[in-house]
Order: C-alpha cells, then sequence, then structure tokens
C-alpha cells in the first residue's frame, strides 16, 4: 500500500497493549480443534432476538467458541467513525460461557457509502470494483479498508481476541467474487492476473501488514463466486503462505469441501486442499448453509454429519465453523464433540 499510514500511532498503541498483557504469539484456544458457532449480525435488535438461541449453541460442549459476523457499514457509520457494539455484545456474550470469540466484517455490498471508488452491479447491488478503468488498485476503498483494518486489529488486540477474518473485496457475502459483474468491469484486463490478482494481493498485504508481530491470525476465504479453480485461489493461497494467516473453504458438507457445482470442481478445490494441507498451513472448513439444496438434508441424515467431520479430519483443518440452526441437530452435535475427543 502505498501512502502515509492513516493512523501512525497504531503499532505504538498496540505494542503498549502486548507489554502490558505479556502476550506473545501462539495459537491459542481460537484455533484449537472444534467448530465455532456462527452467526451474521446485521442490528442490536436482531442480536437481541437471537441471544437465547446463541447462548444455547455457545454453551454446548462441543462448541469451540462464537464466531460473529457483521458488514463493514454496520461498524464504520461515518469517516472513520465506529460503532462497536455488536463486536462488544458479542465479546460479552462469548466471556460469559468462557469461550473464546472470533470477528469478521464483510465488503463488498456492505461497504459504507462514504467510501466512494469505482463500482459495479452484482444481481443488482452496487459492489465495489476492485481495480480503476486503468487496471490500477482502488487506492480510494483500500486506503478505507486499511483504516477500518487498523480499527479492527487494535480492538481485537484490546480484548483479546486472536482470529480475525478480515474481509475481501467482496460483493454479497463474506466471500471471493469472482464473478461476471466484476469481470465485466472497465479496467479488468485480457484475464484475472492483470488487475484483480494484483488488488487482492495489495488487499492481503494491507492485513499482513498490520498483523505481523502482533497477537493476531487472519482467516481469509478461498471460496466464492466466479471462476476460482483456474489457479486464482492457489495464487491466493500462495500469497497466505505465512504462519500468521488461515486460509478457509466455504461449501462443507458431507462429500464436499467447497461446495463446488460438479464433481470436476469439486476435485480440483480438493486439490488445493491437499496442497495446502501438504504444506502445512492452517485450513479451516465453513459450513456450507442450512438448505438441503446445498448437499445437507435438514435435519441431518445419520451418518451425514461423522461423513462432514472425516473429511475435516482428511484435510486437517484446524477447526470448523457451523451456522447458527446447525446446533439444534442432535447428529451435528455427537460428530462435533467426537471430533474433538
Amino acid at each position: 500500500m502505498s501512502g502515509e499510514h492513516p493512523h501512525k500511532d497504531l503499532e505504538e498503541r498496540i505494542v503498549a497493549l502486548e507489554d502490558q498483557a505479556h502476550t506473545h504469539l501462539q495459537p491459542g484456544p481460537e484455533l484449537a480443534k472444534g467448530s465455532w458457532v456462527l452467526q451474521q449480525i446485521d442490528s442490536m435488535g436482531q442480536f437481541n432476538n437471537l441471544r437465547g438461541q446463541i447462548e444455547a449453541a455457545v454453551n454446548q460442549p462441543a462448541a469451540l467458541g462464537f464466531s460473529v459476523r457483521a458488514g463493514w457499514d454496520r461498524i464504520e457509520t461515518a469517516p472513520r467513525v465506529y460503532d462497536w457494539s455488536i463486536f462488544n455484545e458479542a465479546h460479552d456474550l462469548a466471556q460469559a460461557a468462557g469461550k473464546p470469540l472470533s470477528v469478521r466484517f464483510m465488503g463488498g455490498r456492505w461497504t459504507p457509502d462514504h467510501v466512494g471508488g469505482p463500482t459495479h452491479q452484482e444481481d443488482g447491488e452496487t459492489v465495489p470494483t476492485p481495480f480503476n478503468a486503468d487496471s490500477t488498485v482502488n487506492q480510494i476503498w483500500l486506503d478505507a479498508y486499511a483504516s477500518m483494518v487498523d480499527e479492527l486489529t487494535l480492538w481485537a488486540v484490546n480484548r483479546g481476541v486472536s482470529l480475525v477474518h478480515y474481509a475481501w473485496w467482496g460483493a454479497l457475502w463474506a466471500e471471493l467474487h469472482h464473478g461476471q459483474g466484476v469481470r465485466k468491469a472497465p479496467g479488468y484486463g485480457a484475464g484475472w492476473q492483470v488487475a484483480w490478482l494484483p488488488a487482492h494481493e495489495a488487499l492481503m498485504q494491507v492485513v499482513l501488514d498490520r498483523i505481523q508481530g502482533v497477537p493476531v491470525f487472519a482467516e481469509f476465504p478461498l471460496t466464492g463466486r466466479g471462476p476460482l479453480t483456474s489457479g486464482q485461489s492457489e495464487a491466493l493461497a500462495d500469497y497466505l503462505s505465512t504462519p500468521q494467516a488461515v486460509v478457509q473453504m466455504n461449501g462443507w458438507q458431507p462429500d464436499k469441501i467447497a461446495g463446488g457445482p460438479n464433481n470436476q470442481v469439486e476435485n480440483l478445490w480438493m486439490d488445493l486442499a491437499t496442497l495446502i494441507r501438504d504444506r502445512g498451513q492452517l485450513f479451516a472448513l465453513q459450513d456450507v448453509g442450512t438448505s438441503s439444496e446445498f448437499g445437507w438434508a435438514n435435519p441431518t441424515q445419520p451418518g451425514e454429519a461423522t461423513q462432514a467431520y472425516g473429511l475435516a479430519d482428511t484435510y486437517q483443518a484446524a477447526y470448523t465453523e457451523l451456522y447458527l440452526p446447525r446446533w439444534t441437530d442432535p447428529e451435528i452435535l455427537a460428530a462435533a464433540a467426537a471430533w474433538v475427543n
């Protein structure tokens, strides 16, 4: 990232916190083998409505902790004005259960309106374009992102949260975006290596620069929308081959780890997961969702959850993430507990 760091004192502020807490960069309970309770929260009203369900799930013996995600625009309500109420409440809930917390924010359609920079349409939503019409990086968005990363990292260190899921440029969800909209955007060029990859490398470097020497592990998903198995996600995984990065695949179900649309694509994802496993990178699997159309029966059928956790073992997942509704399914609870033990 070029230009002056927007918060010059961030490193000093974090170092002071580290010295005070005598923290060290070692995997803690956040990276223990287990399953997170995952839930997106869009408002405090929604949080309060779900509180009882979340508490019940997080207090399950098989639950590693609470993983909460929220849109960037729910946190940064004005330029460099941050509302941490959702994350603060999530932290208090996890603390009350004696469990760790992990947090994530989402870019894409959740980018605050004040950020600016080039945009395009994806499924009727306005989302940031990672690059300009001349194929250079969308520095306007990236500078705002860097400020958000600064403040979120400081918030996490201050509260002992050491697993943070940092956003991609994104589109509709917390995932990679390489769909038709971005591929048709001015500046994309003759292939994904021209502008799309450098923009994602610049984003990753923003995060890696800020967590270096800080007790925070950064998770990035490798899956998402659009062609990603023709070298795109592998290139990102290569870039994230560092001890402080966790690479994740979203689409985990009884017979898949990435929710590939067909066996050929899914096999490519499994090849990438094998590469990641064999070179010792931290790896995680996220539940595909709760609808049977995505491969899980609802409720889970006998043996399905055990089969899914067998895949987690095959690819040596450090941890898994299950959406909140999964935590009332006895098959999943049993398999999650057995996986830890």
